[in-house]
C-alpha cells in the first residue's frame, strides 16, 4: 500500500486467524512466521477464535505482534461478526487462516469483508476430522471445497496433506501448495550449559542417558507406546531416564500407566517449556512415537539440535526421515520396534549417531530452511508466488 500523502510505503496488513493459541505445531509455526516475516513490507496481526493459554501469548508480545481473542465457545455465531468488525477496523488486506475452524469462519469473514487475498494453511490434514464420525467428515468436505474456492492458495505442511486435500476432499490441484514446515536453526543450536542445567534440575545422575520427547500429551502423539517400551529399554539399558516435555489431557493417564508398569521413577513429566530449545541439549535420543503425525516439526528441532531420532513411520514424518540413514523409522503402536530402535541407537551411539546426525542436519539445511519458506509465503501475499 502506498501512502501518497507522505510519499512512502506502509506495510500490508496481514491477519493470521487460528482456532486457538494452545501448545501445538501450528501455533509454533505461526509464532515463527510472524517473527520472521519482513516487517518493512508486511504487518502481521493475530486473531484466535477462542481465549487461549498465556504461554503462547508471551511469544507474540515479545515479537511486538498484536493479538485479538474472540472469547469462549467454538461455534458462537457472534465470532463471525466480531471477525468482520476486526477486518474492517484494522483495514486488513490479506487474511491467512490456520487450522480447521478458522478455515471456515476466517475465509467466510475475509470474503464478506472484501479482503482481496485470502490464504489457508492446512497443518492437520484429516487428523482433526478423525475425531468426528465418517458421515460428518463427508459433510464437511463439500463445505471445505466451497470455502477453498474463495482462497488464493491452500498451503499444506507436507506432501501427504496436499495429496489428501486433492484426492479425498476434492480441492483443485492448482489451489494446493506444499510449503514444508521449517526450522530456525540458530534457535536450536545446543549448549553444554543447558545440558548441565537441565540434568541437574531433573535430578538425572551423572553418566545416565536421556531419551526425550517433545509435544502435546494427547492420544495421537502415542506417548503411551513410549512408556510401554520403557521396561523393555531399561532391561537392556539400565542407565536410561525418560523426559516428556509438554502438557495435555493425557497427562494423568500417562502418569498412571508409568506407575502401573513400575517405570515412574525413570520418567520425568517436565510439562510445557517456553524455552523448549534448551531441552534438546539434554537429550541423547529423541523419540516421536505418534500414531499419526501430519508433519513432525519436533523431528526437525531434534535434528537441528544434533539429537538422533527414532520416530513412527506415519504421515509427514516419512518425508523427513529415511530409515537408518538420518534416523530410525518404526511402525506406529509397536512398543517392541520402538524399544529396539532406541536400544540400537544407544548401544551403537559411538558409530551410528554421529553420521545420522550429520545427514539430518544437512537435510534440514537443504530442504527446511526458514528464510526460503517465509520468502515463498510472502511472494504469494504480493501476488507473484510460483
Amino acid at each position: 500500500m502506498i501512502n501518497r500523502k507522505k510519499g512512502n510505503i506502509t506495510p500490508t496488513k496481514v491477519l493470521m486467524i487460528i482456532d486457538n493459541l494452545d501448545q501445538g505445531g501450528a501455533q509454533t509455526l505461526l509464532v515463527d512466521l510472524v517473527t520472521g516475516i519482513n516487517r518493512a513490507n508486511f504487518q502481521p496481526l493475530v486473531c484466535s477464535l477462542r481465549n487461549s493459554s498465556p504461554e503462547f501469548l508471551y511469544f507474540f508480545e515479545k515479537a511486538g505482534v498484536k493479538v485479538f481473542q474472540l472469547g469462549a465457545g467454538r461455534l458462537n455465531p457472534l465470532k463471525l461478526i466480531r471477525l468482520l468488525r476486526l477486518i474492517k477496523k484494522e483495514r486488513i488486506e490479506v487474511v491467512h487462516t490456520h487450522l480447521t475452524a478458522s478455515r471456515i469462519i476466517g475465509v467466510l469473514a475475509g470474503k464478506l469483508g472484501g479482503v482481496k487475498k485470502i490464504f489457508s494453511h492446512d497443518h492437520s490434514g484429516d487428523e482433526f476430522l478423525r475425531k468426528y464420525p465418517l458421515l460428518a467428515r463427508y459433510l464437511l468436505y463439500p463445505l471445505d471445497r466451497l470455502f477453498m474456492s474463495f482462497t488464493e492458495r491452500l498451503f499444506c505442511v507436507s506432501g501427504v496433506i496436499g495429496r489428501f486435500n486433492i484426492r479425498v476432499k476434492g480441492i483443485r490441484p492448482e489451489k494446493v501448495e506444499v510449503v514444508y514446515n521449517w526450522i530456525d536453526a540458530e534457535r536450536f543450536t545446543s549448549s553444554p550449559r543447558w545440558h548441565d542445567e537441565l540434568r541437574s534440575r531433573w535430578q538425572i545422575p551423572a553418566g545416565a542417558l536421556v531419551v526425550g520427547s517433545v509435544g502435546r500429551l494427547s492420544e495421537e502423539k502415542g506417548l503411551r507406546y513410549l512408556i510401554k517400551a520403557a521396561p523393555i529399554i531399561l532391561e537392556k539399558c539400565s542407565q536410561v531416564f525418560f523426559v516428556l516435555v509438554g502438557d495435555g489431557g493425557e497427562r494423568q493417564a500417562l502418569e498412571d500407566l508409568a506407575v502401573k508398569l513400575n517405570v515412574h521413577k525413570r520418567i520425568i513429566f517436565q510439562g510445557f517449556m517456553p524455552d523448549v530449545e534448551k531441552a534438546y541439549s539434554a537429550f541423547d535420543v529423541f523419540v516421536l512415537p505418534s500414531v499419526y503425525e501430519t508433519f513432525g516439526l519436533v523431528v526437525l528441532e531434534a535434528m537441528t539440535a544434533g539429537v538422533p531420532v527414532v520416530a513412527s513411520a506415519t504421515g509427514g514424518v516419512v518425508e523427513i526421515l529415511e530409515d537408518k540413514h538420518n534416523g530410525f523409522l518404526v511402525p506406529p503402536r509397536d512398543k517392541k520396534a520402538l524399544a529396539a530402535g532406541v536400544v540400537n541407537l544407544i548401544e551403537h551411539r559411538e558409530t551410528m549417531a554421529g553420521p545420522m546426525v550429520a545427514k539430518a542436519k544437512q537435510l534440514v539445511k537443504d530442504k527446511f530452511d526458514r528464510k526460503v519458506a517465509i520468502d515463498r509465503i510472502e511472494s504469494f501475499y504480493r501476488g507473484d508466488g510460483v
